[in-house]
């Protein structure tokens, strides 16, 4: 099943890149909007902090060489979004569901990765951190 999700974001994405908005909420409590992002390149991580998958790739994350270059570079910047809870103070929340009930990004399960362009388009996808890292590889 992971395999054809996989191949069906890489089919879909891969066709059509297009701009998505939508609403969060930062752990300090505040709204703000994925188009205020301002960089080359915006990783967004969904995730559960319930789910060890989702842990391990937030791990994954938090080590990469090629994600903590291209962030001191500020060319990318990582916005992790709890689905499923609050944030438990970590980052964000999708606490109005535009991701949940709305089409702003096509996913199946958690843990997600897209990579949004500088005009928030979305240019990558996959639900492995190891694809998206070699698409953000040859960015460096």
């Amino acid at each position: 099943m992971r395999i054809f999700i996989t191949f069906l974001l890489a089919t879909v994405i891969g066709a059509t890149a297009y701009a998505v908005d939508f609403r969060l909420r930062d752990f300090n409590g505040d709204d703000f909007r994925i188009a205020q992002v301002k960089t080359e390149l915006t990783l967004v991580f969904l995730y559960n902090s319930d789910c060890d998958a989702c842990r391990k790739g937030a791990a994954q994350i938090e080590k990469s060489a090629t994600v903590n270059s291209l962030t001191t570079a500020k060319k990318l910047k990582v916005v992790s979004v709890a689905m499923f809870e609050d944030g438990g103070g970590w980052k964000c929340s999708d606490a109005y569901d535009e991701l949940m009930e709305g089409d702003a990004l096509v996913f199946e399960t958690v843990p997600a990765y897209f990579v949004l362009d500088a005009a928030h388009e979305v240019v990558a996808s996959d639900v492995s951190f190891s694809a998206v890292e070699r698409f953000l590889k040859e960015k460096l």
